[in-house]
């Protein structure tokens, strides 16, 4: 089930695993014009296919574990790992166990540089 997009300062809840009804599901956890993030269900046996990212991609794996496929190789993303992709690099990702995966999809700047705090 798809959840409406957070407010600013409004607590998410990111579901934990339950039994999977065989399913692939994305819900869209927080989305603004620069970041979103989205938590993806992905059953054993299941493939999210191969998306482009329009942004800096950052996944995580919060529960089982998925096989993701990027930059010619296949990446064993089990629970606490996370894996940085950058703009425009082609992805998918397949379910080796039943797994719960957050994305986080940070979009293209379109100039100016951008600066982080204390630098």
């Amino acid at each position: 089930m798809e959840q409406p997009n957070s407010n600013p300062g409004q607590l998410v809840h990111v579901q934990l695993l339950t039994a999977t009804d065989e399913k692939s599901r994305k819900i869209t956890l927080s989305k603004t014009p620069q970041v979103e993030v989205m938590q993806l269900i992905v059953p054993a046996g299941r493939d999210v296919p191969t998306h482009e990212a329009q942004g800096d991609l950052v996944v995580h794996c919060l529960e089982g574990r998925v096989s993701l496929f990027a930059r010619g190789s296949h990446y064993d993303l089990a629970k606490g790992h996370l894996l940085h992709l950058l703009l425009n690099e082609p992805f998918s990702i397949r379910g080796i166990d039943d797994a719960s995966v957050l994305v986080t999809l940070i979009a293209a700047k379109t100039g100016g540089s951008v600066e982080l705090i204390g630098d």
